[in-house]
């Protein structure tokens, strides 16, 4: 019976023993568990803060870049309230608008960055962004846009604008972009026509006069056609030539014969319509090459609108130059259609010389008549 009670005694000592043990065991590995996974949630904790505080650096760094400003320069050679300078303006108030004020364009008018061959030049370094240039100068760039300052290739300004805003209009455009010049709208230049300090009224008054030209070698060309000396100068040099008796005169549009005061120097102005020359509004290919896809495409949407805008201001002004030169003594010449038949029938060698590479585009022209 002695024997029996010791053994009890001993059996459950020892499995007291065991039990402690084991729930010791249980409870450190618990509490190890236990630790461990806090421990990992607060590293998970650290990580995720850490990835929240990078992606907050990141957008913030995307809205600096996508609210970064940027300003671009366009040069003009002529002066304000010129409906050529008023679409320069009108097309930097709408890249403003909108891109919300992040681009802004200066516009140089009054040749303050230079003449327009000198501007085109900038372009193509990068140190101008935008220029509104003649067609003439830029024929240096692509010479097959001198199939649309052919003379008299144009009935009238409704022709050439049918031209201009169809798929071959298009294609001229973008013709400059292998010179590194991005073709973004075509301007009004209206008709130009040549006026002197001496009456015409025949191929023969022409012979021998001395006019000022652009410089390039169809306008040089045209002057010689018709028996005329070209010269090379800047246009605010003209008056002073012609007084000087240097020049007989020059030719240009309406509207710049007005605002240059040429009518006082040179009141005979002849109808001619010898060109209808385009004006382009263009932009510098390095300048684009740094800019993102989207702003590329507001430039050119915001390019084209200023398209009508600038056309209508042309028709407005050129009322205006015709009312107000006329009060200043201005003589204007119709020539009769004999005349003007002489005339078109003496340049026709100009097509050949200017024009031989280019016969399919100047026959599309004419088609469109």
């Amino acid at each position: 019976m002695r024997r029996l009670s010791v053994f009890f005694l001993m059996f459950f000592f020892l499995f007291g023993i065991t039990a402690c043990s084991s729930t010791e065991r249980t409870d450190s590995r618990d509490s190890r568990y236990k630790g461990s996974v806090a421990e990992s949630r607060v590293r998970d904790r650290k990580k995720l803060l850490e990835l929240e505080d990078n992606n907050s650096d990141t957008e913030n760094k995307e809205t600096e870049v996508k609210e970064e400003k940027i300003t671009l320069k366009l040069a003009e050679v002529h002066a304000e309230g010129y409906p050529t300078t008023l679409a320069d303006r009108k097309f930097s108030e709408l890249v403003s608008q909108k891109t919300g004020g992040r681009i802004t364009i200066e516009v140089y008018s009054d040749g303050k960055l230079g003449d327009e061959n000198t501007v085109i030049e900038a372009m193509q370094n990068g140190t101008v962004d935008f220029a509104r240039v003649s067609v003439s100068p830029m024929t240096k760039a692509s010479p097959k846009l001198n199939a649309l300052s052919l003379p008299y290739l144009y009935k009238n300004s409704e022709h050439m604008w049918r031209v201009l805003n169809s798929d071959l209009g298009q294609q001229m455009l973008e013709s400059i972009s292998n010179a590194q010049l991005v073709g973004l709208a075509w301007y009004d230049g209206g008709a130009r026509n040549f006026f002197s300090n001496k009456e015409i009224k025949s191929l023969e008054d022409i012979k021998g006069l001395r006019f000022r030209m652009q410089n390039n070698d169809l306008m040089f060309g045209l002057a010689k056609a018709l028996g005329a000396e070209p010269k090379d100068m800047p246009m605010g040099d003209i008056n002073n030539a012609i007084e000087q008796g240097v020049l007989d005169g020059a030719e240009n549009n309406i509207p710049t014969y007005e605002s240059l005061g040429h009518a006082a120097y040179a009141p005979y102005y002849i109808f001619d319509s010898h060109s209808r020359i385009p004006e382009i509004l263009a932009g510098s290919g390095k300048t684009f090459e740094n800019l993102s896809s989207d702003d590329q495409k507001i430039l050119k949407e915001c390019a084209k609108e200023t398209q009508e805008y600038e056309i209508e201001q042309w028709e407005k002004r050129e009322i205006e130059s015709k009312e107000k030169i006329e009060k200043q003594g201005a003589v204007f010449i119709e020539l009769s259609p004999e005349t003007m038949d002489e005339i078109k029938k003496a340049c026709e060698p100009l097509y050949d010389e200017f024009g031989n590479d280019y016969k399919d585009i100047i026959q599309k022209i004419k088609d469109m008549a």
